[in-house]
C-alpha cells in the first residue's frame, strides 16, 4: 500500500528571488535523488495581485515551469478561527484530494494551519519569527517597544504549536536551533540542522561557462565583483555599491556584475554610489542563468549587518556563490 503522498506547504505568496532557489530548486534535487515528488501548495496573500498583475502571472508561471509537481496555488485567509480551518480543509482536499498527506511544512504560518488541521508535516523553520517582526517594523531584530510586542503573544503561540506537534523540526543554522530551544525546551532543541543548499547539478565551477559568460558581457579583462540577489532593506543593496565603488578604487579593472529584480533601481544605487555606466552590468536574470553569471565572477558580495535575523539565517546565495 503506498505511503501518504507528499506536499510542500508555504504561505510567503511567490517571492521572486526565494522560491527558484529555497523551494524549486531543493524540489528538483529531491524528485532526482531520491525520488521523492512533491506537490507544492502555495498559500498567496496577495492571491488577486497574483493572479490578474502580468507580473504576478509571469512569477507563479516561472515558479510551475521549475517544480517537478503540481503547483496549487491558493488564497491565504485567516485560517485560525473555527470558519477558517473548515475552508482551510476544504481548499486543501479540493486541490490534492482526500487522500494522507505528509507536509513539509515551510516557514511559521504554513506549520501553524498543518497543526491546526492535525496534518502529519515537518516544520521547516526558515528564521527567527520574532526578531523578522522587529526588523520589519523597526529596522532592526532585536527592537523593542509596543507595535513589536503586540504580536508577540501570537508569534510565540504557533510557534509553540508547530513545535509541538510536528513529526520533526528543521533548522538553517545551529544559532536559529538554540533560539528556539530557549524558548520552546528540549522538543525545539532536538532539531536538526539543515543549512540552505544548492543543486551541484547546477552550481558548479564551469571554466567554459565562465569564458562564455565573459565574452557575453564584454568583461573578459575586467576583475568581476557578482552580487546576485534582491534589493530589500536587509540585502543592504547600497552597501554593495558602495562596496564596488572602493574596490573600483583599488582595483581600475573591476567591474560590479548585479544580477537582481530591478535593474533599473540597482543602477541608480550604482550611479548614486559613484560607480560610472561602464563600471557595473545590471542584469535581471532566470535562475537558470544565475550559474553562469557567477561562474563570470572572481568574487561574490553577501552583505549583511549584525542583527539576530541574520545571525540565525543560512542565506541560499552563499552556498550557489561558494559552489561556483
Amino acid at each position: 500500500m503506498p505511503g501518504p503522498r507528499p506536499v510542500f506547504l508555504s504561505a510567503e505568496g511567490i517571492p521572486p528571488t526565494v522560491f527558484a532557489s529555497q523551494v524549486a530548486g531543493l524540489l528538483e534535487v529531491l524528485a532526482r535523488e531520491l525520488g521523492l515528488r512533491f506537490d507544492f501548495v502555495g498559500l498567496d496573500p496577495l492571491y488577486p495581485w497574483s493572479r490578474l498583475s502580468t507580473e504576478g502571472r509571469r512569477r507563479r508561471g516561472e515558479l510551475a515551469a521549475s517544480l517537478p509537481g503540481a503547483l496549487h496555488h491558493l488564497p491565504l485567509l485567516p485560517y485560525e478561527d473555527r470558519a477558517g480551518l473548515p475552508f482551510a480543509r476544504r481548499l486543501l482536499r479540493r486541490a490534492l484530494g482526500p487522500e494522507p498527506l505528509a507536509v513539509h511544512a515551510r516557514g511559521l504560518w504554513a506549520a501553524d494551519l498543518a497543526a491546526r488541521l492535525g496534518l502529519p508535516f515537518v516544520y521547516d523553520v526558515r528564521g527567527d519569527a520574532l526578531a523578522e517582526r522587529a526588523l520589519h517594523l523597526r529596522g532592526r531584530g532585536d527592537a523593542g517597544g509596543l507595535r513589536v510586542r503586540l504580536g508577540a503573544r501570537r508569534l510565540l503561540a504557533a510557534e509553540r504549536r508547530a513545535v509541538r506537534h510536528a513529526a520533526a523540526v528543521l533548522c538553517v543554522s545551529d544559532a536559529l536551533r538554540r533560539t528556539l530551544a530557549a524558548r520552546h525546551g528540549a522538543r525545539a532543541g532536538e532539531a536538526f540542522v539543515v543549512p540552505c543548499c544548492h543543486d551541484p547539478a547546477r552550481f558548479r565551477p564551469d571554466p567554459a561557462l565562465r569564458a562564455s559568460w565573459r565574452r557575453r558581457l564584454g568583461l573578459e579583462d575586467a576583475f568581476v565583483l557578482a552580487y546576485a540577489g534582491g534589493l530589500g532593506g536587509y540585502h543592504e543593496p547600497e552597501a554593495v555599491a558602495r562596496a564596488a565603488f572602493v574596490a573600483r578604487r583599488l582595483r581600475p579593472d573591476a567591474h560590479l556584475l548585479w544580477v537582481c529584480p530591478d535593474p533599473a533601481r540597482a543602477r541608480a544605487l550604482a550611479h548614486r554610489a559613484g560607480l560610472r555606466a561602464g563600471e557595473v552590468t545590471c542584469l535581471r536574470l532566470p535562475h537558470a542563468d544565475v550559474p553562469g553569471a557567477l561562474n563570470a565572477a572572481d568574487l561574490a558580495l553577501l552583505l549583511r549587518r549584525r542583527d539576530p535575523v541574520h545571525a540565525a539565517a543560512s542565506p541560499t546565495k552563499a552556498a550557489e556563490a561558494l559552489a561556483c
